[in-house]
């Protein structure tokens, strides 16, 4: 049974793993429908990868919403979820999964008989559905000093029926009730990524400024850190989501939030990995401490008892380092005979053995983590050595692995307690391996181009001028590339097609939302045939440079183009356009040369073309566009499949200044991309990265701080320093020279240095091969 805690859980609790809707929805609130997709997403990673989730929280707006108390017979609640909380509870239950829920501190109205209905409702959901955690927010409402008292019995009462319900602090002031809540806020801070967490230094993917959290003070666990977010910028979510679990190891943890369905599919595996040693070692996490950064460097903590320590590491610099990790008590650790050294993370590798007393040193990619397993044999881990490896499936029946064989060599795998297994296939394939000979050699006939994980580039060079043809050229090819899309639009384009119903059915239920397709976040809803839907620039939070807005049309190729037919339904939708006047469309096919074609406006256009192009631009941008279409000189409707349009970015940049650099472009793996930091003030939006391959001009697509989005929730945060441009080298496949340019477009701020690097991710260039040990 468990203690009665007036705060729920103490700084002993072991973590509890938790999903909270946040961004998923926003303050409308979650629905049914969209709810009982997520909890089968989460009932197929522990059905297929043996992931268990302790919570799952509705966030705002499904009972309370932002300023208002709400009531669960509400005609609001109701209409979102029709079978009330029975249902997504029992569901959740079915997977070992307790709900919670976001409200406000008060809603006790102005009687002791409306306090006493607030008070019955939230009651009601830890009695009868067995909550597990509210999260009261400063931005519902706050607590009035009068109605303290009914607060206390509030929480008294819950906790009668729910003992280890967590309440979280969200910025209130709770006073004489705040020894009933389990956490605070940590720093304040959120952790949407690039709009509420953004890199404040150059970086090679976007998390550099969630890795450079530290810890809580006294490495206090009653603490909400926010959790990881998995919904915008993806790169480098692993090693947030390890500092987050490991590292701090808060009560709540590990901690996730947003759309994890817009992970790639080879990426779920990884997630239910962690979550999985999360769970393994969570009673032992609970203690921590801090390492010396003269040694370990920032931020390092080693968590776990005297027998087995989980340490995490990290590298915040551009260059690659090692730490000498001692296998001793300066890390917590008692006198062993039986000593394992392993590697968790960036992928599993068993190291040699060493003694107890004895050093080993331990490499850290650039903006990179690690986690090391030091301690006693894990005798229910795979015991593999040879070959780093990733572990797909651990089960009762089988381990499933992902070996990370280096390219073009002949490897020795020992399987050392090769003896537990009835079976063992390679690639499908039984293989030998038994107690006596538990090795084997494992070959692969591939070879990849051999290099650093972020290899510097030489130098820049300032050039004394900026060609004619480039001040026009240069800007319109680095906006062009990239895209006005909401934050998780971008995050599906990088997750690619799923092969699970499941996880498709989340991303269907995010995208399909009502509120989602109003609010004109994605340019595919011009070409989807709902005159309800569009793409326009938000007209949300004034920050929007609407004066300055340039449509772009990107037809994905050169095409002959007989009519551009846009639809803005009324003549609101055409502002800052006014019907009937002459405006300006011009096309280009390749950002050099540049016609102007005249037109007049109208709620519904079609632009009489008649020419080869593939670029268009209309200087001033409507500010409802519901549709858009092309026609052939014969009138056939054009495959619009590959067209993209933007809306926010300027109509032009004065480049003042360029930087270039040449380089040979040779041979490259598929996932190595360029990055391309600009250290220094720039300006915001100032400053842009371009590629010249053989007089063909590429942008980036992609960039941290990210290009400015039409939001779903908040837009990204407006930096004017550290850009860094990344750019797929995929991209520019057969050209053998590539020069890039850095472009100045900032007359104030033109001091920023640019420094290039040639990058992959850690796990990059291995061929990888199935490794499958069926349990005796």
């Amino acid at each position: 049974m468990l203690k009665y805690i007036p705060s729920g859980a103490d700084e002993t609790t072991p973590s509890r793993s938790e999903y909270f809707s946040w961004i998923n929805n926003t303050n409308e609130g979650a629905t049914e429908a969209m709810t009982l997709a997520n909890l089968n997403f989460f009932a197929f990673l522990r059905e297929t990868f043996s992931m268990q989730l302790d919570i799952y929280a509705f966030d705002a707006g499904a009972i309370d919403g932002k300023g208002f108390y709400g009531r669960t017979d509400s005609p609001r609640f109701r209409k979102q979820f029709p079978h009330g909380l029975a249902l997504p509870a029992g569901i959740a239950a079915e997977t070992g999964t307790r709900l919670g829920v976001w409200g406000g501190p008060d809603g006790f109205g102005t009687t002791d008989e409306e306090a006493q209905s607030r008070i019955d409702q939230m009651v009601e959901l830890c009695r009868k559905f067995h909550f597990a955690l509210f999260k009261f927010d400063s931005v519902c409402g706050t607590l009035r000093p009068e109605k303290e008292k009914y607060f206390i019995r509030m929480m008294q009462e819950c906790r009668r029926y729910s003992p280890d319900l967590i309440l979280l602090n969200h910025r209130l002031e709770l006073q004489e009730g705040l020894p009933y809540a389990t956490t605070f806020l940590w720093e304040g801070a959120e952790s949407y990524i690039d709009v509420h967490c953004a890199n404040p230094v150059t970086a090679p993917h976007h998390r550099a400024g969630a890795l450079m959290r530290g810890v809580t003070p006294g490495l206090k666990r009653l603490v909400e850190d926010h959790g990881v977010c998995l919904s915008s910028c993806m790169d480098g979510w692993e090693d947030d989501l390890v500092l987050h679990a490991f590292n701090r190891s808060l009560i709540l943890a590990p901690e996730i939030y947003g759309n994890p369905w817009l992970l790639r599919d080879d990426e779920l595996p990884k997630l239910a990995r962690y979550f999985n040693l999360h769970r393994k070692f969570r009673e032992i996490l609970i203690s921590g401490m801090e390492l010396p950064a003269s040694q370990y460097g920032p931020h390092a903590i080693s968590r776990g008892n005297a027998g087995q320590r989980l340490i995490t590491l990290r590298n915040l610099d551009w260059k690659p380092c090692r730490y000498r990790l001692s296998a001793d008590e300066s890390i917590g650790l008692a006198p062993l005979e039986d000593l394992e050294i392993r590697l968790f993370h960036p992928y599993e590798f068993r190291f040699s053995p060493i003694r107890y007393g004895e050093s080993i040193e331990i490499p850290v990619e650039p903006f990179r983590v690690v986690l090391i397993y030091v301690g006693s044999t894990l005798q229910d881990e795979p015991q593999i050595t040879g070959i780093p490896y990733r572990v797909r499936k651990h089960n009762s029946e089988k381990i499933e692995l992902e070996l990370l064989l280096e390219p073009g060599s002949r490897q020795k795998l020992a399987i050392e307690n090769a003896g537990k297994f009835a079976e063992i296939r390679l690639d499908g394939v039984s293989v030998e391996a038994t107690v006596q000979h538990p090795a084997m050699l494992v070959g692969s006939p591939k070879t990849f181009l051999n290099m650093e994980r972020c290899l510097r580039l030489p130098p820049f060079q300032i050039q004394p001028a900026v060609p004619v043809g480039l001040q026009r050229a240069g800007y319109e090819a680095a906006v062009f590339s990239a895209d006005n899309n909401a934050l998780e639009v971008r995050s599906l384009k990088r997750a690619g097609a799923t092969r699970y119903p499941a996880v498709q059915a989340a991303r269907d239920a995010f995208f399909n939302q009502p509120d989602f397709r109003g609010r004109g976040l994605w340019d595919r809803f011009l070409f989807d045939g709902d005159s309800a839907t569009g793409f326009w620039p938000s007209h949300r939070f004034h920050r929007t440079p609407l004066s300055d807005a340039c449509l772009r049309i990107d037809l994905g190729k050169s095409v002959f183009l007989g009519t551009l037919q846009l639809d803005c339904g009324d003549r609101r939708g055409l502002e800052p356009l006014l019907a009937e006047e002459a405006a300006t469309l011009w096309i280009s096919e390749d950002f050099h040369r540049w016609e102007k074609v005249e037109f007049i406006t109208a709620p519904q256009m079609a632009i009489a073309v008649n020419r080869q192009t593939r670029y268009l631009k209309i200087p001033d941008c409507p500010g409802f566009l519901r549709s858009l279409s092309g026609t052939s000189p014969a009138g056939e409707a054009l495959d619009t499949s590959a067209w993209r349009v933007s809306n926010l970015f300027s109509v032009h940049k004065q480049i003042h200044k360029l930087w270039t650099q040449e380089i040979d472009l040779g041979e490259f793996r598929d996932d190595s991309y360029l990055a391309v930091a600009l250290n220094g003030t720039h300006g915001i939006e100032g400053a842009y990265v371009i590629f010249d391959c053989d007089g063909v001009l590429f942008g980036c697509p992609d960039r941290a701080p990210s290009f400015p989005a039409n939001p779903w929730e908040f837009p990204p945060v407006e930096c004017d320093s550290n850009y860094t441009y990344y750019f797929p080298l995929s991209q520019c496949r057969g050209y053998r020279k590539m020069q890039i340019l850095v472009l100045g477009c900032d007359t104030e701020h033109l001091e920023f240095e640019p420094a290039a690097y040639l990058c992959c991710p850690p796990d990059s260039g291995f061929e990888r091969r199935q490794l499958t040990l069926k349990w005796n």
